[in-house]
């Protein structure tokens, strides 16, 4: 291939996998709101537990009591629902990182493909059979300690408070599915620690294979959106070494600062939720894309 249709080739890559990450997250936003229905479905047995007086909550040992039970209720929604949405995950999570083989491969690379998908399994926590790995990333992300945290705390202060049954159950439906202001507890959670692997996977993986390629320069791919921070707005679109990252934690537009000191430029680019990404490229087309 020529320099030009190399170019065009990557560019082709880089709005395919945009669109195919973009709909990654969308099917798996609306799985997440699904498993909070159901997870809300399956506290409302709390409210048969508790000792009521008339329509208010009361005070009770025996009612502070029902903290161990509702973690029991927790573990088997991770193993009943939670697990399997974890499967469907993995297996989608490693697609991206065979995403990621492809782009090298139809450049005419040799990729030790099979090495690179064991490393995402190993990163992720799952076997060869799609099966979590105890401790795992997954098996951490599955057991929801921050929402079961929050769950324990809205039911505590309830008990304490003497709440009502009818605020509580509107209280709760608040927390675990959210309202027209805020997400949804599970969501909020998965948000924060799960929604942007797929990019965060596509650049372990990028790093190890480019290192192996000897590839010292790369595009900042990426569309801009209109809530694009202007560290990404800078960079989008753009051709840079690995050389010229190693002072990108001192950009004042980059966020979190207080921990600039563990910012990893080439996997974390413009930190969480950054839906920007990087192709790597050879000395040649890096030279050609700079002239343009």
């Amino acid at each position: 291939m020529s320099i030009d249709e190399i170019i065009r080739q990557i560019d082709q890559w880089a709005k395919d996998f945009e669109r195919k990450v973009e709909q990654l997250e969308k099917v798996l936003d609306k799985r997440v709101t699904e498993l909070q229905r159901r997870l809300l479905d399956e506290l409302k047995q709390i409210i048969e537990w508790l000792e009521v007086d008339g329509k208010t909550i009361k005070n009770t040992p025996s009612n502070i009591r029902q903290l161990n039970r509702m973690e029991g209720l927790m573990d088997r929604f991770q193993r009943d629902y939670i697990n399997t949405e974890l499967r469907a995950f993995a297996e989608e999570i490693v697609g991206v990182g065979r995403m990621t083989v492809g782009y090298y491969e139809a450049l005419g690379q040799v990729v030790a493909a099979d090495q690179i998908l064991d490393m995402i399994s190993n990163v992720i926590g799952v076997d060869q059979s799609g099966n979590l790995l105890r401790g795992g990333y997954l098996d951490k992300l599955g057991r929801s300690d921050e929402v079961r945290g929050k769950l324990r705390d809205y039911v505590l202060q309830s008990v304490i408070q003497k709440r009502s049954l009818s605020a509580f159950q509107r209280g709760l439906k608040d927390l675990v599915v959210g309202n027209t202001e805020t997400e949804g507890a599970l969501q909020k959670y998965w948000r924060q620690y799960a929604y942007d692997v797929f990019n965060s996977i596509h650049e372990i993986a990028n790093t190890t294979i480019a290192d192996q390629l000897e590839l010292k320069y790369f595009i900042y791919q990426g569309s801009i959106i209109e809530n694009t921070r202007q560290f990404c707005r800078k960079r989008a679109g753009k051709v840079f070494s690995v050389e010229e990252t190693k002072d990108w934690k001192n950009d004042p537009d980059l966020i979190d600062k207080k921990t600039k000191e563990q910012y990893n430029p080439l996997v974390d680019r413009g930190r969480y939720n950054c839906r920007h990404f990087l192709n790597y490229i050879s000395d040649e087309v890096a030279a050609e894309l700079k002239k343009q």
